[in-house]
């Protein structure tokens, strides 16, 4: 999906730059590969959102948001494209009020990203955000048992942490590491059999 999305892309590209060369030697217009520079920058920017949607994972909570982000984007996008061939075919692109609308949209598309994103940093805020992450539980192990016949028992943790667990953002919600979590902060005396429990825990999580 994603080689396909990049060669879409690609050939957007070189569609409006072949548009663009073609149309310059038949009649040079003022701002001419401007038009034709934005236009590109916006498409890609449509298509840099889209991978970046397929590359979040599948359980994070920034795909709430993501939808309207790209509709916004691509609605957005239209809007910008749709002023650049006003100025372009009827006046010029270097105009105050074409430059002073697109600078206009630029902010819109900035404040609405901020005001989507907005319930995901409350909610955030209100839950706890001391849930232990992979490379912090990576480092207390390695700290936190020192003793030599605990070596192997570490050494497989620590490769399982390193390799096969998922991003952080779906670890939080995985009840098998929020019992982890909850292992490592309430044990005064760390000890073998502990060690055994957390590593039982992390071959449960897929």
């Amino acid at each position: 999906m994603k080689r396909l999305i990049w060669t879409a892309a690609a050939a957007i590209t070189f569609i409006i730059l072949s548009i663009g060369f073609i149309t310059y030697i038949n009649a040079p217009v003022s701002g001419h590969w401007g038009f034709y520079i934005w236009i590109i920058i916006l498409a890609n920017l449509n298509f840099a959102l889209i991978l970046f949607s397929l590359a979040t994972q599948q359980k994070s909570k920034l795909l709430v948001v993501l939808p309207s982000i790209l509709i916004s984007m691509f609605a957005l996008s239209l809007a910008s494209v749709f002023l650049a061939v006003l100025a372009y075919f009827f006046d010029s692109l270097l105009q105050s009020w074409h430059l002073v609308s697109q600078l206009i949209f630029i902010a819109i598309s900035v404040v609405l990203f901020n005001f989507l994103r907005l319930p995901l940093v409350v909610t955030d805020d209100k839950e706890p955000s001391s849930i232990i992450l992979k490379n912090e539980l990576g480092k207390l192990i390695e700290r936190r048992y020192m003793v030599k016949k605990d070596i192997k028992i570490k050494k497989k943790i620590m490769d399982k942490v390193k390799y096969d667990l998922p991003h952080d953002q779906t670890l939080k919600e995985n009840p098998s590491w929020l019992e982890i979590d909850k292992i490592i902060k309430s044990s005064n005396s760390p000890g073998r059999g502990e060690l055994q429990r957390v590593l039982r825990l992390i071959e449960e999580i897929r």
